[in-house]
């Protein structure tokens, strides 16, 4: 039984690759493509194969027609003779063409026009309806009609919009799952009249004929008659009537023995015929363009799997252009994997030390352009539109031969057109709700583009951009596979010195890098474009695509150039005058002193002969001691108050007649600080925007318009390795470095940003380390360092740490990871405890946690984590798993320091949860309530006052 397609099952550039490698499919879809161009006044040809817009009804129609009438010629042709010929709405014409109740010109003639009227229909919509077998006689009204029945439970249903929305939302009341479909008119309904109208005198002319292979009608789901079939009016009822192709499907499925063969985009129809008959028949699918399969190689495994059920097949006819025989084998290979897969690597490793670098900058260079990106499986693309170069970039991969799916911010998630889709950013729900849409249709991305960073227009202390890519990296995270997620911004490098620097998009960086350590099926790239360029959409998303296609983790776009990075050392020499810390020089430390590099600055200030210290404390941090002799005045002030902080400058400058070095103190990493990706929350960006982008935004402002000799500001090595835990630390920082940059180049004073890697930057509240840090300069060397760095005038940012960075650094390609553990998991290892029972519920529950995140087939009460084989990364994943099995917060210190048990977990966790009495006095509570009337509860509620 041949299959053919409907609308809707369309993709771009369907066919090109069969097209110039099948010659008998060629002939066909050109004889029926040109007889479409002359009367479209469009090269229907070139439409369809280079991947022109062919979502429209006018030109949808047509291309369907044509490639699923090109496919069932080709198997006409090669000899296989068909039990039946059943076809969805425009593919029943292409059943009755090859069928013989139309020929070929008639056919182009009818379906040109029936689309083209068809498209002029007033606007309406259509519901997918998933349902259990139910009535849906009680869903219908004068409005909304039962368009197609597909399969018992998915039913389609049409009507205007507004009608079909408000039946959508009492579907969803009423726990029935329904999605609106992306056409724009109310097909297979009385809104069709006008065009069925129009329609009946081009038919009534038609010359047509009884069919002289069996077909399977729309109308009625049986065996199309030769009267109905020679009836003009059989062709007006099958425009407005509902299409019962589960019916037809079930009439074909009492045959004996059936084969169905979708001869057509797509396995939109075999997935029907499945559904309905489940894995009594033989079932294969359309053409296709996927990661493991080409059109090509999808044809040829269906002529196997027709040989194999007996049809004997002419193969000259399906052979592709220039290939050859090859002899085969003569046993069958048991297609058994014997080899030992090395484990992937962990990217939180921590590095080998190398003490031959400690100052480092980052070297842009010139590198050549990519080229055209070479035509290899047929992958699929979710992009994030921008509203500037979305649409065009989506267009570039359309006409590449690749899918595309575009999604713009919206109120709600919602699609509103054809591979178009809406969700509210930062909304999970709306992230997880377009990946489930994608799964749904076998859609799922290998690649993603994030175009939001400029799109999202973000205050100063909102992180929008970031907050958006937080919710889809979570919403990827549920159910993950290997996907290549590029960020695309404008401005958040610093390559040549002279581009505009966007700080807020440059936060993107950093979230993303912490998201590929903490997720490994995530490839990630950033692409940074010139923020100055005046290259129009189109042009620059013909370089995108070109650029998406390349494998550089990191790159930039200057002009015509682009550029990669390269961390370098140096070695700079130290002038012996004119020097930034000179003896008796007035220097101001401002910010959380105690928790930041205060103390080291303090101590390495204190050296210089004559020095002068203003201590400018955050109000409500701890107070920082100077050494005895110095003289040093101590002001407590809200360092993220820009007036405070000027008032403040005005004092020194009165009191020592001037200011020669600003010193910004930000706190290392603390608990309020660190969460994985998946768990970064409000309270997070808000932490992190209070203690470092306030802080710098004010005293940026302060210091303007001031005579000042210069600014250190304190950064994070976590800019350039990442790091668990800290997706939102990282970001923070990143703005910080661009800012700070951004700054240097306006007006007198020159501003440092300094990437600091010091002892106490793993410390976490409670005085407990998960381990020494090892890119750590000792204490006394770091202020050495600064003092090379401010004195040689490497202004903007400079890296200041040892070790071998690279092993951190974004990865650009997802690691795909094969499960090789027998189903028990590995033996659980030898540890110093002997081997006790998980107790109760709460410790049994984390005990599978941990045997399902380390592979092990048990795991003990009092088993550690890190002595079980855990790591840094895999703490981040208990974590996340711990919370979701939990109602309480479990916090990351739980899990990154010490050695945490099974037993010492469950105890933190029961702590937290609500105790037997709780739980009773709130049922008791709840009892009562529900046993109150309105007006006592009126009388109780806050406020209430007396009638």
């Amino acid at each position: 039984m041949l299959l053919f397609s409907g609308q809707g099952s369309q993709y771009s550039a369907m066919g090109a690759r069969l097209h110039p490698e099948i010659p008998a499919f060629r002939a066909a879809f050109d004889a029926c493509a040109d007889r479409f161009s002359d009367r479209l006044g469009t090269d229907l040809r070139r439409l369809i194969l280079d991947g022109g817009d062919i979502d429209d009804t006018a030109r949808a129609q047509p291309a369907l027609f044509t490639l699923d009438y090109a496919l069932g010629r080709l198997w006409l042709d090669a000899g296989l003779v068909p039990r039946a010929l059943h076809g969805h709405s425009i593919g029943e014409y292409v059943a009755a063409c090859l069928a013989g109740v139309f020929d070929l010109d008639t056919a182009v003639a009818l379906v040109a026009e029936r689309a083209r009227l068809m498209q002029t229909a007033p606007p309406g919509a259509m519901l997918a309806v998933m349902h259990a077998g139910e009535d849906i006689g009680r869903w219908l009204d004068g409005d909304i009609v039962h368009a197609a029945a597909n399969a018992p439970g998915l039913d389609v249903l049409a009507g205007p919009g507004p009608a079909i929305d408000a039946l959508q939302g009492r579907l969803k009341a009423a726990g029935i799952a329904s999605r609106r479909l992306k056409v724009s008119h109310a097909f297979h309904s009385p809104m069709m009249a006008e065009a069925a109208a129009a329609f009946r005198p081009m038919v009534a002319k038609a010359d047509l004929r009884a069919p002289a292979l069996p077909v399977i009608s729309n109308v009625t789901g049986s065996w199309l008659s030769a009267g109905e079939a020679t009836d003009p009016e059989y062709w007006i009822r099958h425009l407005l009537g509902t299409v019962r192709f589960g019916d037809g499907t079930a009439t074909l499925d009492r045959l004996a023995r059936p084969v169905f063969l979708e001869a057509g985009p797509g396995e939109a129809l075999a997935t029907l015929v499945r559904h309905q008959i489940g894995g009594e028949a033989t079932v294969l699918p359309g053409l296709a363009e996927t990661a493991r399969d080409t059109e090509t190689t999808r044809l040829l495994a269906a002529a196997g799997h027709l040989w194999q059920a007996g049809a004997a097949l002419d193969l000259s006819v399906l052979a592709p252009s220039g290939g050859h025989r090859v002899p085969l084998p003569t046993y069958p290979f048991q297609r058994r994997r014997h080899w030992i897969t090395a484990p992937a690597p962990d990217r939180a490793a921590p590095p080998v030390a190398d003490d031959s670098a400690v100052l480092r900058r980052t070297d842009w260079r010139r590198a050549p352009q990519p080229g055209h990106p070479a035509q290899t499986m047929r992958s699929r693309w979710l992009v994030f539109d921008d509203g500037k170069l979305g649409t065009p970039l989506s267009h570039a991969i359309e006409r590449a031969g690749e899918d595309a799916y575009r999604v713009v911010p919206g109120a709600a998630f919602a699609e509103p057109d054809y591979r178009g889709f809406t969700v509210r950013p930062g909304v999970v729900a709306d992230h997880g709700a377009l990946l489930d849409a994608l799964g749904e249709r076998g859609a799922n991305p290998d690649h993603i583009v994030f175009l939001w960073s400029g799109a999202l227009a973000a205050t100063s202390n909102d992180f929008a951009a970031a907050r958006a890519l937080r919710a889809l990296v979570e919403a990827l995270a549920a159910d993950p596979h290997p996907v290549r997620l590029t960020v695309v911004t404008r401005g958040a490098r610093d390559v040549t010195g002279t581009e505009t620097l966007d700080p807020a998009s440059s936060a993107l960086a950093g979230l993303l890098q912490v998201a590929g350590q903490e997720h490994p099926f995530l490839g990630c790239r950033h692409i940074d474009l010139d923020p100055d360029a005046s290259e129009s959409p189109a042009a620059l998303s013909d370089r995108l695509r070109q650029e998406l296609a390349a494998g550089d983790a990191v790159v930039a776009i200057r002009g015509r150039h682009r550029w990669l990075p390269a961390l370098v050392s140096i070695a700079p020499a130290v002038p012996s005058k004119d020097r930034r810390l000179k003896p008796g020089g007035v220097h101001v430390l401002v910010g959380d002193l105690a928790a930041g590099l205060g103390r080291i600055w303090v101590d390495g200030l204190a050296r210089l002969p004559g020095v002068r210290l203003v201590l400018l404390r955050q109000e409500g941090t701890a107070s920082l001691q100077v050494p005895a002799g110095i003289e040093a005045l101590d002001l407590r002030i809200d360092c993220t108050d820009a007036e405070a902080v000027g008032r403040a400058l005005d004092e020194v400058v009165g009191r020592f007649g001037r200011i020669d070095g600003l010193f910004l103190s930000l706190p290392l990493i603390i608990e309020a600080s660190v969460a994985p990706v998946s768990l970064i929350g409000d309270d997070h960006w808000a932490h992190v925007h209070r203690t470092k982008i306030a802080p710098l935004h004010a005293l940026a402002r302060a210091a303007s318009g001031r005579r000042i000799g210069f600014a250190c500001v304190q950064s994070s090595l976590s800019t350039e390795v990442g790091g668990l835990g800290l997706g939102a630390y990282a970001a923070a920082y990143h703005a910080v470095d661009t800012l700070t940059t951004a700054l240097d180049r306006s007006g007198d004073t020159r501003w440092f940003a300094i990437c600091y890697a010091v002892a106490d930057e793993t410390t976490a509240a409670g005085g407990r380390r998960a381990a020494a840090n090892p890119y750590a300069l000792p204490t006394a060397e770091t202020f050495e360092a600064t003092r090379r760095i401010l004195e040689a005038g490497l202004s903007g940012r400079t890296v200041l740490a040892r070790g071998d960075l690279a092993a951190a650094a974004l990865r650009a390609e997802p690691v795909r990871t094969e499960t090789t553990a027998a189903a028990g998991g590995h033996r659980r290892p030898d540890l110093a405890a002997p081997f006790l029972a998980p107790r109760g519920e709460v410790e049994e529950t984390v005990a599978a946690i941990f045997r399902r995140l380390l592979g092990l087939d048990a795991v003990g009460a009092n088993d550690g984590f890190f002595e079980l084989g855990g790591h840094s990364l895999m703490a981040v994943r208990a974590v996340a798993e711990l919370r979701k099995a939990f109602p309480v917060e479990i916090e990351m210190r739980d899990l990154l320091f010490d050695n945490p048990t099974v037993a010492g977990i469950a105890a933190a966790i029961a702590a937290r949860l609500p105790q037997d009495d709780d739980l009773a006095a709130m049922a008791a509570l709840l009892d009562e309530v529900e046993g109150l009337s309105d007006d006592e509860l009126n009388d109780l509620m806050p406020g209430a006052t007396a009638p």
